[in-house]
């Protein structure tokens, strides 16, 4: 299971090293939580990660979409090397918010 923490408006999320399918069936189960909670501002701690798959990528534009619809915002916070050249690759990286302090 994931670290995450609901503070204020905003769901802090700390991945694992690695964004794969694997680790989707927990994060629904957080996704649930969130739209139960009426929770649309999130903020992805990728310090960790370097490596995500098409599953991940597909998440992630699942959680901006989720966002976006009810006045949320998606942020990536403290994102890899790794994971902008993925990004990048798949030219996704302009789409996401990224930020190097969390300002909550």
């Amino acid at each position: 299971m994931f670290n995450y923490e609901i503070a204020n408006d905003t769901c802090i999320i700390e991945l694992k090293s690695e964004f794969t399918i694997h680790e989707l069936k927990d994060l629904k189960v957080i996704h649930s939580d969130l739209e139960e909670k009426n929770i649309y501002n999130i903020v992805l701690d990728m310090s960790s990660v370097r490596y995500i798959d098409s599953s991940g990528i597909g998440f992630l534009v699942k959680l901006l979409k989720y966002s976006k619809r009810n006045s949320g915002e998606l942020k990536l916070y403290s994102v890899t090397e790794e994971v902008k050249s993925i990004l990048r690759l798949v030219n996704l990286y302009s789409f996401f918010s990224i930020i190097e302090e969390l300002d909550i």
